[in-house]
């Protein structure tokens, strides 16, 4: 079994040695404090994977504690302890997101189970992020070795998108989640004390089943955009600018940025995921340029223009600062990147104009204008 560092806050003093004896047993190091103070400056200076607490405790309680802590890390694991089945304090902790609330006198096999679950789930995303490095290193060496061939750029291209795309659904599903988790623990206290109703479970189950729907939904919206196509079809652009607005819109909230649609409602004849790939591909990359920008007034904007001649431009404008003047005529290359080392491969703009040029039967040009960075593409709207 994994173990873990874990800070455990108490202020009872029988009750902390008593607990501390079975919790080392547990983790690979147990950090101890008397109140939520001590045991936030604890956390501050020390690498903890769960947090056990009491409420009531002086000079900072637990739910205090666990409200600054989640500033710190929001997906820190928190176990709260309390001797009271309070419903403003059982609120309040589900509000924060509180992984779970047990009450004393504290029953060791359900705070092992917790612990045993929590545990798991830790070991199962360190797991994940260790294939994720393994897979991107090996992608990085054959890469390397295979600059030329484009079948190896077109791998890079899907799993950057990949990598970006669970990025985007972790934000979507982070809502729901929560959601269910908090109704689970509403059960579980209900039933603990005795309390829980056939309504109740009606009333919950309704809730988990609408929750799972709509994350499956999520799931499906996302599929979408890796379904091949071989045939052209009418579709409206804005239409399809708001459908991936709405499923990004979680991470777009989470880095404060805005994005404005302006323009007429255009129908074009083309290629619609190909075009949904492209646009997806320049809102990734402003996100991206806004990461290192300590800025309030975060925007994106795309515009839409019906052309003479049967011609379409669709403008991408951000202010996250421009491109460097000297790389502007680079940015399409491949395996050219304006990020820092590690941190960007080049293939997203690269396969971007190539999907705009042979697919989409297009071009695209890029400009610096109003301290930020402006991609103009021009598609061929015709049978």
């Amino acid at each position: 079994m994994l173990k873990l560092n874990i800070l455990y806050v108490e202020d009872d003093k029988d009750t902390r040695e008593s607990f501390s004896d079975l919790l080392e047993e547990y983790c690979s190091k147990l950090y101890v404090a008397k109140n939520g103070l001590e045991g936030l400056e604890i956390f501050k200076n020390n690498h903890i994977d769960i947090v056990l607490s009491d409420i009531t405790m002086p000079k900072m309680n637990g739910l205090e504690m666990a409200e600054a802590i989640f500033d710190i890390n929001e997906n820190m694991y928190i176990i709260i302890l309390s001797a009271y089945s309070d419903i403003h304090h059982l609120q309040k902790a589900i509000n924060l997101g509180i992984n779970n609330f047990l009450l004393k006198p504290i029953d060791i096999d359900k705070l092992e189970d917790s612990l045993n679950k929590i545990t798991k789930q830790i070991k199962n995303a360190r797991e994940l992020e260790k294939l994720n490095q393994t897979l991107n290193a090996r992608v990085q060496e054959e890469i390397e070795k295979n600059a030329k061939k484009d079948v190896l750029l077109l791998s890079q291209s899907k799993s950057s998108q990949m990598g970006e795309l669970l990025s985007m659904i972790t934000h979507q599903w982070r809502q729901p989640l929560n959601a269910i988790s908090s109704s689970s623990i509403s059960i579980s206290l209900k039933n603990q004390m005795d309390t829980l109703a056939k309504e109740d479970i009606n009333v919950h189950t309704e809730f988990l089943e609408t929750q799972t729907q709509h994350m499956s939904k999520i799931i499906n919206d996302f599929m979408d955009f890796f379904k091949p196509e071989n045939n052209k079809k009418l579709f409206s652009i804005k239409e399809l600018i708001h459908k991936i607005k709405y499923i990004i819109e979680a991470q777009l909230k989470y880095e404060r940025i805005s994005l404005n649609i302006i323009g007429e409602d255009i129908k074009i004849f083309s290629y619609e995921n190909e075009l949904s790939n492209v646009i997806l591909n320049f809102i990734s990359n402003s996100v991206d340029a806004f990461n290192d920008l300590e800025i309030d007034d975060k925007k994106i904007e795309i515009s839409v223009i019906d052309k003479d001649n049967d011609l379409i431009e669709i403008i991408f404008k951000d202010n996250a600062g421009g491109i460097k003047e000297d790389k502007l005529d680079k940015v399409f290359d491949a395996y050219f990147t304006t990020k820092e080392q590690g941190k960007g491969t080049g293939i997203g703009l690269h396969m971007t104009k190539r999907i705009v040029n042979e697919v989409l039967d297009g071009d695209i040009y890029v400009s610096n204008v109003d301290n930020g960075a402006e991609f103009r593409i021009i598609i061929k709207n015709k049978d």
